[in-house]
C-alpha cells in the first residue's frame, strides 16, 4: 500500500472575479463619440481622455457607424496599380514559403513521393511567374551564340 494513499488531494477555491463589467456611462459615450467624429485624435489618445479602453472606442465606432474627419486618413501612397503589385509580390512569397516547406519536407522525409516533389517544384514555379510579372522585361541586348559559344571560356576546345 502506498503511504499516500490514504490521503485526499485538497482543493483550494479561489473566488472569480464577477465577468460583465458595467457598461459606460452615456455622458462617457457622448464624450467618445464627439472626440471620434470631430477630431483627429487616435483612439488610443481618446481612451486615454475619456477613461475607456481603446477597443470600447473602436468597438462603438464601428457598431455605431461613427464616421471620423477625412484628415484623419494619411495620404495614399501606393496608386491602384501599385497595391496590385504589392499584392502580388505577397503571394508570391506565400507561394514560395510553401514551396521551401515542402522541399524541407521532402528532404526529411524517407517515404517522398515524387507527386510531393512534382508539387514543391509547381510552387516554386508558380511564384517565380508571379514575381515576373511585376519585373521590368530585360533589355534586347547581345544573345548568347548557339554551339560552342555557349560554354564558359575555361571549357571552350581548342582546334
Amino acid at each position: 500500500m502506498h503511504p499516500f494513499s490514504s490521503f485526499e488531494p485538497v482543493r483550494l477555491t479561489v473566488p472569480r472575479p464577477p465577468r460583465g463589467r458595467k457598461p459606460h456611462e452615456a455622458p462617457t459615450l457622448d464624450q467618445v463619440r464627439t472626440l471620434v467624429e470631430r477630431t483627429t485624435l487616435p483612439f488610443r489618445t481618446i481612451a486615454a481622455r475619456t477613461g475607456v479602453s481603446a477597443a470600447t472606442v473602436s468597438r462603438h465606432a464601428c457598431k455605431g457607424g461613427w464616421t471620423r474627419p477625412r484628415e484623419t486618413f494619411g495620404p495614399e501612397h501606393y496608386s491602384a496599380e501599385g497595391r496590385c503589385i504589392l499584392r502580388r509580390r505577397a503571394f508570391a512569397e506565400r507561394l514560395m514559403a510553401m514551396a521551401e516547406r515542402c522541399l524541407d519536407q521532402v528532404g526529411t522525409d524517407p517515404r517522398t513521393t515524387p507527386a510531393a516533389v512534382a508539387k514543391a517544384l509547381r510552387l516554386a514555379r508558380a511564384a517565380k511567374e508571379f514575381d515576373a510579372l511585376d519585373r521590368p522585361p530585360k533589355p534586347a541586348g547581345k544573345r548568347p551564340r548557339q554551339g560552342r559559344g555557349d560554354a564558359p571560356p575555361r571549357f571552350r576546345t581548342r582546334r
